[in-house]
């Protein structure tokens, strides 16, 4: 049964993906629930086995995912027109001479992970006004860019 209902779920991320839902779906680590013979605290979900499995009773609680893909608050979320904004703010002042698109989109990148992490930093419906403020400050509050490249790594 396991194989066949692993079939089934790629399947159905490949063609909500098609459709443009669940896109992040690819973006996510792979996470495990907990699990506990007893419970933890409200938010754990009750099981039981079959009884041709032993019958046993566990508790499990449902993984979390990151906050760049739970649904947002439509004032929450920034447009297309708001990342490019930060994306041209950070090549003037980080990468000005930089040409190559793969060079720049792989700085930007760092740059954005270094500050809020890992999450598809080119898809604008990924990203939360938080995110989006954190980047702006950086940028502004980077004096001295000397030294950091789309080549290099940004530190905090």
């Amino acid at each position: 049964m396991e194989p066949a209902k692993g079939g089934w779920s790629g399947a159905m991320k490949r063609a909500g993906a098609q459709w443009g839902i669940g896109r992040y779906l690819y973006h996510l680590d792979e996470t495990f629930a907990e699990t506990s013979e007893t419970q933890q605290g409200r938010r754990w979900n009750y099981a039981k086995l079959p009884e041709k499995h032993g019958g046993g009773v566990y508790y499990w609680k449902v993984p979390g995912l990151p906050a760049w893909a739970l649904p947002k608050e439509p004032e929450h979320e920034i447009n297309r027109s708001e990342l490019d904004t930060v994306k041209r703010l950070w090549r003037k002042k980080f990468a000005p001479d930089v040409k190559s698109p793969k060079d720049l989109l792989d700085g930007f990148s760092r740059f954005v992970e270094s500050i809020v992490g890992e999450f598809p930093v080119g898809d604008y419906t990924c990203w939360t006004r938080e995110a989006f403020e954190r980047c702006l400050g950086r940028i502004a509050e980077t004096t001295d860019p000397e030294g950091v490249s789309a080549e290099v790594p940004f530190e905090e």
